[in-house]
């Protein structure tokens, strides 16, 4: 879109030095009741991430976007997206994010292909630094996925788009059934309550996916897809794990367990092995012959797939 300006009136108390009128570029991403644009200052012309939520006429969108601006101000995380300001108008609710400079993490893949072991456990790292801090501030996310990871040309690594995120406290649990259908833990897709353990299940999927170049529960029906990953099998093609370390596998399979009771914690998750170290053999990738590697001229139908979302 062209460039234009909004002014808007600021509800922050963050203390962040904004002025009132931002110049919107091009949108970045648009979903069912958000867009979100890069925009830049007029006095600076720094660069940032502007959601803009449409809340006319519906309180449920109202609602959302106060609960979203609620969750972001009780996280402070180098590995979480910051809020750094937040406006409203008549028609909008407007959220000053960090600009992410080198994409989200699902271009990364379709335009580079799977990441060395090095690269996964340097991203992997980072994600469940992110996540254990959203838990340990009771906040659950919900729908982790490849393009809700956003990437910075510094090596950075955020969190981003806690539109569908919850806090709770224990023993309480959610309920709502949220999130994209392929990265959901079993318990949503069989509705059943579930915790903050739904996080670890979807970054685990996340790690896979950085390793093996594909997703181990897709298949072209997506009821299918669903009832294998309520199964819980892998689906693996040996040739794309060859020469990867033991340690991260083990680490995965902990992490997507359908048992939750099993089923690793984010703490437990850094203390793992393989990310504790971080230090690994830079093994060559090998050629996976799947249909599904990032590398196939079916890329785009796949993961077109991979990224439907279920609000």
């Amino acid at each position: 879109m062209p460039e234009s300006s909004v002014s808007m009136t600021s509800t922050s108390k963050l203390g962040f030095n904004l002025p009132l009128n931002l110049k919107l570029g091009n949108a970045l991403a648009n979903g069912s009741t958000a867009v979100v644009y890069e925009a830049t200052t007029h006095l600076t012309e720094k660069k940032y991430a502007v959601k803009i939520i449409n809340h006319s006429s519906c309180l449920k969108r109202l609602n959302k976007a106060r609960n979203e601006i609620e969750i972001l101000r009780v996280l402070d995380h180098p590995g979480v997206s910051a809020l750094r300001e937040c406006f409203y108008d008549d028609l909008n609710h407007y959220l000053v994010m960090d600009f992410a400079d080198g994409g989200d993490l699902l271009d990364d893949l379709q335009k580079n292909g799977r990441y060395s072991e090095k690269r996964a456990m340097e991203v992997g790292f980072e994600l469940m630094g992110g996540v254990l801090h959203c838990h340990d501030r009771c906040v659950v996310h919900r729908d982790l996925k490849p393009e809700n990871i956003l990437l910075g040309k510094d090596g950075s690594v955020k969190i981003g788009d806690f539109g569908l995120s919850k806090q709770i406290t224990k023993p309480n649990l959610l309920s709502t059934y949220c999130g994209s259908s392929l990265y959901m833990a079993p318990e949503i897709l069989l509705g059943q309550a579930y915790d903050e353990s739904v996080d670890i299940w979807s970054a685990g999927l996340i790690i896979f996916l950085m390793l093996g170049g594909y997703h181990p529960f897709y298949l072209t029906d997506e009821e299918s897809s669903k009832q294998l990953a309520i199964s819980g099998k892998l689906h693996c093609y040996q040739s794309c794990w060859n020469g990867i370390n033991t340690d991260a596998i083990n680490l995965i399979r902990n992490m997507i367990c359908v048992e939750t009771s099993s089923r690793l914690t984010a703490y437990e998750t850094l203390q793992s092995s393989w990310l504790s170290d971080r230090i690994c053999v830079l093994n060559p990738i090998q050629k996976c012959p799947s249909p599904l590697y990032l590398q196939q001229e079916s890329i785009q139908h796949s993961w077109k797939h991979l990224c439907g979302t279920t609000n």
